[in-house]
């Protein structure tokens, strides 16, 4: 069961890691449009607005790796809880089995 809590961790950090990734190649592109010459207007706002998507990234990122770890946290519980269930079921007396007297052969 805290499998699937685990894989929500292992899930948040691969999406947190593609997102680190990403932000780092918009950085790297915004330093990369910076060394141009005399730049277009059009390359200088494509710079700029990658730099921008760059730090707005990481706060983006928050609420999607939140709501994995949130996603699987509740699976956990509920799995656990219809393993609770079942075992109450199982246990209860009408499903237990009933001691039935032999009845005497009436030879």
């Amino acid at each position: 069961m805290k499998q699937n809590a685990l894989a929500a961790g292992r899930n948040a950090l691969k999406t947190s890691g593609y997102l680190l990734l990403t932000m780092a190649a918009l950085v790297a592109l915004y330093f990369g449009l910076k060394q141009i010459d005399n730049p277009p207007p059009s390359i200088q706002t494509l710079s700029d607005f990658a730099l921008v998507l760059a730090f707005i990234m990481p706060l983006a990122s928050i609420p999607i790796i939140g709501f994995s770890l949130y996603r699987g946290a509740t699976r956990h519980h509920r799995e656990e809880q219809r393993k609770l269930d079942a075992e109450h079921t199982r246990n209860t007396p009408a499903d237990r089995p009933r001691f039935q007297p032999q009845k005497a052969d009436p030879q």
